[in-house]
């Protein structure tokens, strides 16, 4: 189980821990072109305890907002569903 990241849209960075590269961009709604061009394995620290603490789980948060705190987007999505569908819970910073 690995750990990935995209800059989702510019504003957003999502995170997801995966099985794989192909899962990851399954759940994290973009392309498996978009991980593997724009997308990263983490090695942060907050980003791997909070992703594994839920694997499957898509998180987001503002790009570059150290203090902003994750949001969880999309608990474990199924092929064809959309992030925006799940209604975003913000957790602790």
């Amino acid at each position: 189980m690995k750990v990935w990241g995209i800059n989702y849209d510019g504003r957003f960075r999502r995170i997801v821990a995966a099985g794989n590269q192909q899962q990851a961009a399954d759940l994290l709604g973009v392309t498996l072109y978009a991980i593997r061009t724009w997308g990263c394995t983490t090695d942060n620290p907050e980003e791997l305890a909070l992703a594994l603490s839920e694997p499957g789980t898509v998180w987001s948060r503002q790009e570059y907002a150290i203090d902003a705190g994750w949001i969880r987007v999309a608990p474990q999505l199924t092929q064809g569903e959309h992030h925006e569908s799940t209604r975003p819970q913000e957790i602790a910073r």
